[in-house]
């Protein structure tokens, strides 16, 4: 007012603020639905003294990977697997090896069940092979013969192929061994871990220059193909689905974030989860144990789903998919530049709005359907996918929520990384600076990069 200089003078202003903590945790309203599944899982973090709604979450992805060898869903008239991308964090020490036990023995050891019986069957196929080759190399015979032979051989081949000695889940794996060790079991593959390595080695924070081959990631989540050919290995074409089921420290979820903001479309494939944990808050006097009738109710649940021997595919009943496409609609106007879901982190993960709620809503069916009592009803009402939706909610908030806590949007992220522009300009001893000039500051940073109308998001938002 006085048009004195001392504006210049740096110590003469507040030194700006945010208003809140960034780091914040994942709250959830009612997100475990109301039966068997979420029973257990109750129970399961009940015993374990662990966060209930990521017992529950990672429950999903572990029921999602017992479905994996014969449930799909019919989509605009294509087939889909019903798989799952989870990622959830909790800190050493909270007991996240008790929870993957809980969940993932019982699928292990009915995948182990079928292994043993396809291990007997596959070696009298091979022994029947042996045999058409050795007949084949002797034959003096016609032409008819040797293509009738050669026939039955690649016959004898395909069904070796279709009765795979099936390894259940992998702890650590990079996408190149993924990819092989997938195609020699029809497709299937399970990632379920409690470490953050094996976050590393599937998005190449291990490798030297820090990038990975994230095609087993992109394929996997729908059922895709995959061809691949590198000089120095085989490659390999076939059709591959699977399960994520990670359940680390945070070190998983940033670095799942970081590869994500590459723009190459994994991370907006996983559903993400990060709780409160109940560290310090534990009795560890009380032992609350599983029911016997609920543990057992699971693990005969689980094995009629992964020993179920003839192929499965769900189908919505009309009411389900009209609900669908009226929550399509409900989301597609958040997806347009400014919108709620317009950031390059959320828009793609948004996008896959309606898999996911299907897929959801496929384990919370087939689950309750499979069970030794379930009338094996192909046909998903809409209640479930209602009740999916309820969860895929809350999750996708969770998704937000944990990418704001991490430093990666949000508008604490966006004014804290503002602040930072124009303190450095400061300690240059610049007294302003014009609008354009900020937004080439800004651009290129994670928080800002892609945003559509930057120049017109920082002037009538962030300033």
């Amino acid at each position: 007012e006085q048009n004195k200089a001392f504006y210049q003078d740096a110590s003469m202003w507040f030194a700006p603020k945010s208003e809140q903590d960034n780091d914040s945790y994942n709250e959830f309203d009612n997100l475990i639905v109301n039966d068997t599944l979420g029973s257990y899982a109750k129970a399961v973090a009940e015993s374990i003294k662990f966060p209930p709604a990521t017992a529950y979450t990672f429950g999903l992805a572990a029921v999602a990977s017992a479905m994996q060898l014969n449930f799909f869903y019919r989509y605009f008239g294509s087939e889909k697997p019903v798989t799952l991308y989870m990622v959830a964090s909790q800190p050493p020490g909270t007991g996240k090896s008790g929870v993957k036990e809980a969940f993932c023995e019982p699928v292990e050891a009915a995948y182990n069940e079928i292994s043993s019986k396809n291990s007997v069957e596959r070696q009298l196929l091979e022994m029947q092979l042996a045999s058409e080759k050795n007949e084949l190399e002797k034959a003096n015979g016609s032409e008819h013969e040797s293509r009738a032979r050669l026939k039955k051989v690649e016959e004898l081949k395909e069904e070796i192929a279709e009765t795979p000695v099936y390894r259940y889940a992998y702890e650590d794996a990079t996408p190149e061994a993924l990819e092989e060790a997938s195609l020699k079991q029809r497709g299937v593959f399970n990632v379920i871990t409690d470490e953050a390595t094996a976050v590393a080695a599937l998005i190449g924070s291990l490798y030297s220059d820090g990038k990975s081959n994230n095609g087993m990631l992109l394929k996997g989540w729908d059922g895709e193909t995959i061809s691949t050919i590198r000089i120095s290995r085989d490659g390999g074409t076939g059709k591959v689905r699977g399960v994520f089921a990670i359940l680390a420290q945070d070190e998983a979820i940033k670095g799942l974030i970081e590869n994500g903001l590459r723009g190459n479309g994994a991370l907006e494939r996983f559903l993400m989860v990060r709780e409160k944990p109940t560290l310090g808050t534990r009795d560890h006097s009380i032992y609350t144990p599983i029911p016997y009738e609920l543990k057992n109710l699971y693990e005969e649940t689980v094995t009629n789903i992964v020993t179920q021997r003839a192929k499965v595919c769900f189908e919505l009943s009309k009411e389900a998919q009209e609900y669908v496409a009226y929550l399509k609609n409900d989301y597609e106007p958040h997806l347009a530049d400014g919108g709620k879901y317009s950031h390059n982190l959320l828009r793609g993960a948004v996008g896959k709005m309606d898999k996911n709620v299907i897929k959801i809503a496929c384990i919370l069916h087939g689950f309750e359907n499979w069970k030794p009592s379930g009338k094996r009803s192909k046909t998903v009402q809409l209640e479930q996918v209602m009740q999916a939706h309820h969860v895929y909610k809350q999750l996708i908030q969770a998704y937000e929520t944990t990418a704001q806590s991490q430093g990666y949007m949000g508008a604490q992220t966006e004014m804290s990384k503002v602040i930072d522009a124009i303190q450095r300009q400061i300690e240059r001893k610049k007294t302003s600076i014009p609008l354009r000039n900020l937004r080439d500051l800004l651009k290129s940073h994670p928080v800002f990069a892609g945003m559509p109308k930057l120049t017109e998001h920082l002037k009538t938002k962030v300033l």
